[in-house]
């Protein structure tokens, strides 16, 4: 048994972005320092115009699943490029763009991988197309824990965004927002991060605004572990050195991204 004078603070920072398609989770989680993006959402190019990287002598890393040709095979070549930039010297922030894909690629991987009628059931076939069955859910959802898991115990800043999905009783009313991700792991896996933000965007007289929420607000999961005392922060129009100014001293980081 320890005291609890022995105990260490885990200074480790994991963060599950959420919100709807085109709230700005990619331009966001690009303002964190010498970022390197895992790109499975295939859509990086428009959060770099808005960044105008080529102008302002932008550096990051990336690497694009989809350039392995076989779907099965995608979810190795994403294991092996996050080791690459949990290896990598210069890489401060990981970011995994595109956790409903992410999802996708371990499925194909866990069907892949599977013997037939894994755990003494016949495999599952909808519309033609196999799918996962009962059975394969368990190491689905053991592989994406360690994923996340190793990320977060990398010692660099750790973030994935999700889109989100609404989900409604049998009467049609909203009963929570959830991460996008197939199978019983949305409910929970929020407890993986020590951070869940969301991004939000609204329109008004003068436009499109964009904010990120540290707070929750009904039926949501979000929170901070930072002791973030506003309730959002307003990122309209701002430069990566604007926002990274706020949010460095949080990591105790250097205030240039």
């Amino acid at each position: 048994m320890k005291e609890s004078t022995d105990f260490q603070m885990d200074s480790s920072f994991a963060l599950m972005l959420i919100g709807t398609p085109k709230a700005g989770k990619t331009c966001f989680a690009l303002n964190f320092p010498s970022v390197y993006v895992l790109d499975c959402d295939n859509n990086l190019a428009g959060a770099l115009r808005y960044h105008d990287h080529k102008n302002k002598n932008f550096k990051f890393w990336y690497d694009n699943p989809n350039d392995e040709p076989k779907p099965e095979k995608r979810w190795t070549f994403c294991l092996n490029a996050l080791n690459e930039a949990v290896n990598h010297p210069d890489v401060r922030t990981i970011y995994v763009n595109g956790l409903s894909l992410l999802g996708y690629y371990l499925e194909q991987h866990v069907l892949a991988n599977s013997g037939k009628g894994t755990g003494g059931m016949n495999d599952l076939i909808i519309a033609g197309e196999k799918v996962m069955n009962m059975s394969q859910w368990g190491p689905f959802k053991n592989l994406m824990s360690k994923l996340i898991m190793a990320g977060k115990s990398s010692g660099k800043l750790f973030i994935m965004d999700c889109h989100e999905k609404t989900e409604e009783n049998d009467q049609g009313a909203t009963i929570g927002y959830r991460p996008l991700i197939s199978g019983s792991l949305r409910h929970n896996i929020a407890g993986y991060f020590t951070d869940v933000w969301r991004c939000e965007t609204a329109t008004g007289p003068k436009g499109s605004t964009y904010s990120v929420r540290f707070h929750p607000k009904s039926l949501m999961q979000i929170g901070n572990s930072l002791n973030i005392k506003e309730p959002s922060l307003d990122v309209t129009d701002k430069t990566r050195e604007q926002v990274w100014s706020q949010l460095s001293k949080y990591f105790n980081e250097d205030t240039k991204p």
